[in-house]
């Protein structure tokens, strides 16, 4: 458990029975097991209590009891539990898996009782033994005696069955293991044992198709086990991708009710907030039963809601008595949620990709979240190709930053998910009042900033402005950074992005037009941003990455067009969203250079950088590793470029052809310096070039 440990139920129920005063005595689960349909409370003191206003609390979920019930000394009142539509005494939605349940009195500021209870199976409860007593035990109903419900004290659950793969004589199959003696329930669709098939001892199930096992153990003389859980598939390699499998209740998956990824009754898909989160368990390998890790899903995203193929976010939370485990699998290692991306087109998924190995290769202080491609099943159910990342939230910046107290803000406004916004207003009336780099960079990581534009200048992306996220660790030092949002929304190649921002009439990020107005801002986003495209965004290496990333994808980008292809309007197939994205790489280089160049009147001139001997060094252009023999590149006339030379082990630089600065890092004016080469010889000849 991740919420309050059971020590702490007992220590606080001795000092309540010492004092007196109104106890949790039982829990009780209804006829389906899946949910908590009543809670039982008893008066422990001398006197008679009054419920009416007294709170019961689950994580951070409250219900205030509404209800006028007086309760006398020794006495028990049996309160009824569901949501609104149920006009309970408890509104709250209480699993049956298990939880810790906080009373307190109308004030809300004396707890009375901390209690736990565990997973309930179908038709038994948890609760004292006597009534108000120390001891926790299952109670099971058999049956009625005086109109009223008779129940008895039973032993812990049976033991849960194992699951796993084997081969059969006809072929695979799924075996569920249990005593000898014991029956076993069993589904194959999602829902809970108790609606499947039973069987003595071992059930061994057909693997003829993709499927969810749920399985429980049941005899004579113990209640029902935990049910045991695996996800099976019956071509584990076709892709050579991980596997997440996520397993629930397909009435939290696609109920009218209650299912969030439908329209149902309210448009759930749309729904935000925790009423809209269901529990599930979460496996990642590669279909062969792995074992399961009990958390949470909602549907992620803003406006990827409204399209069949959703964006999940899978939680490991005390309210789903997750373990006290953080997300194991890369990239959410270390952290309690991951999101799975639905990319809706396959360009979408490599435009993505593209991006992420580009600015990996050249390196940035802008942050990316790493993304693993996956495919997803849901309840068995084939979802297609899927990207795991991290969630871009404080927990992911202190995980990657170190950083214990941060602010962090997001969205057009910059509004606050925590910390302040303060030190950000004072970056705000520098920037839209034409401050300089110099007034910025103590506040400000200008180069992550300056690489955010370049991106969003390169790709166009249309929501560029409203997919925002800003950070910074706090205290004196702490400088605001900038996380790299989606990249589904590219512009036409031909799109003229730097006007389009020009000429918005709120600012946004990534501030364009206050980076081109003031000069020092102006030559950082130019000589980077002409740096960028002559090294890992021109278009020759682009293409050649892209061309590796769909040849290594090709088969689940096809697989997923066959999924998908009827529900997504437009979709193209993995070779036709390969040849847009490929015009558009060749093409929008040369579109940005020029529409920067027309819009602060630098003019475009070509410069020839080379290293002599080739295998003598390489050149960085701020910071761009361009090798040693780049191609002839468009840089800004007038806008200095600091060019250093990179000796290979056993050499050593000696010098330029065109320029007189002796030093490995030099600054030129494109206009001028043309024709730039960096000399090298090896370190034993003890010759320098003349």
């Amino acid at each position: 458990m991740r919420a309050w440990a059971i020590p702490l139920l007992l220590l606080g129920t001795r000092q309540l029975l010492a004092q007196g005063g109104l106890l949790i005595n039982e829990v009780i689960a209804d006829d389906d097991a899946a949910r908590v349909c009543a809670i039982e409370l008893f008066s422990a003191g001398p006197g008679a209590v009054q419920l009416q206003g007294y709170r019961i609390a689950a994580g951070t979920r409250q219900a205030v009891i509404q209800r006028e019930l007086l309760v006398q000394a020794g006495e028990v009142a049996l309160l009824t539990v569901g949501t609104a539509g149920d006009l309970p005494d408890v509104e709250l939605d209480l699993s049956t898996k298990g939880a810790t349940l906080l009373l307190t009195d109308p004030s809300g500021t004396i707890i009375q009782d901390v209690f736990h209870y565990p997973e309930l199976p179908v038709g038994t409860s948890w609760g004292r033994s006597p009534d108000g007593g120390l001891k926790g035990t299952y109670f099971r109903r058999v049956g009625m005696e005086g109109g009223e419900e008779r129940v008895e004290a039973v032993g812990p659950p049976h033991p849960a069955p194992t699951i796993g793969r084997t081969r059969g004589v006809s072929g695979p199959v799924v075996r569920v293991q249990g005593g000898l003696q014991d029956s076993i329930w069993v589904s194959v669709d999602g829902r809970s044992p108790e609606h499947g098939a039973v069987g003595v001892g071992t059930v061994e199930i057909p693997l003829t198709r993709d499927m969810v096992v749920h399985a429980r153990t049941r005899s004579a003389k113990r209640i029902p086990s935990p049910v045991a859980t695996g996800t099976f598939l019956v071509d584990t390699g076709a892709f050579s991708l991980p596997v997440v499998a996520l397993t629930m209740d397909p009435e939290d998956l696609h109920g009218r009710e209650r299912g969030i990824d439908t329209p149902g009754d309210h448009a759930n898909f749309s729904r935000k907030g925790r009423d809209w989160e269901r529990s599930c368990t979460m496996v990642v390998g590669h279909g062969q039963g792995e074992a399961p890790l009990q958390g949470g899903i909602r549907i992620a995203g803003s406006g990827s809601r409204g399209r069949v193929k959703r964006s999940f976010k899978f939680l490991l939370k005390d309210r789903f008595l997750s373990p006290e485990v953080e997300v194991p699998w890369f990239p959410a290692e270390g952290l309690d949620e991951c999101l799975l991306r639905a990319d809706a087109a396959p360009h979408s998924f490599l435009q993505h990709l593209l991006i992420e190995e580009a600015m990996q290769e050249v390196g940035t202080s802008l942050d990316i979240p790493p993304s693993l491609p996956v495919r997803l099943f849901i309840n068995a159910q084939d979802r297609g190709l899927y990207r795991m990342m991290p969630p871009k939230d404080a927990q992911w910046f202190r995980k990657t930053h170190g950083s214990a107290d941060l602010d962090l803000l997001e969205g057009p406004s910059y509004a606050v998910r925590e910390g302040d916004r303060v030190h950000w207003e004072r970056v705000e009336e520098i920037l839209f009042h034409g401050g300089d780099r110099k007034a910025l960079e103590p506040l400000v990581d200008l180069q992550a900033l300056v690489d955010l534009a370049c991106l969003d200048l390169y790709t166009g992306r249309a929501d560029h402005d409203l997919n925002v996220r800003a950070w910074r660790p706090r205290g004196v030092d702490g400088r605001w950074g900038w996380v790299l949002f989606d990249l589904d929304l590219w512009a036409p190649a031909h799109e003229n992005t730097v006007q389009r921002m020009s000429l918005a009439v709120t600012p946004g990020t990534p501030f364009v037009p206050q980076l081109l107005e003031e000069n020092s801002l102006q030559e950082l986003l130019l000589s980077r941003m002409s740096a960028l495209l002559a090294g890992p965004l021109a278009p020759e290496r682009m293409n050649e990455r892209l061309d590796a990333l769909s040849a290594r994808y090709a088969k689940a980008l096809l697989h997923d067009h066959g999924i998908w292809q009827d529900s997504l309007s437009g979709a193209l197939p993995p070779d036709g969203s390969q040849d847009v994205l490929s015009a558009f790489l060749q093409e929008r280089p040369a579109r940005v250079l020029h529409q920067l160049a027309s819009h602060t009147g630098h003019d475009l001139v070509t410069m020839r950088m080379t290293c002599d001997p080739p295998e003598g060094g390489s050149l960085q252009v701020e910071r761009v590793d361009l090798g040693s023999a780049p191609d002839p590149s468009s840089h800004f006339a007038g806008i200095p470029l600091h060019i250093v030379a990179v000796p290979r082990p056993g050499w050593r630089h000696t010098g330029w052809k065109g320029s007189s600065a002796t030093s490995q890092a030099i600054t030129v004016d494109p206009r001028s310096a043309r024709r730039i080469t960096a000399r090298f010889a090896p370190e034993r000849s003890g010759v320098d070039h003349p």
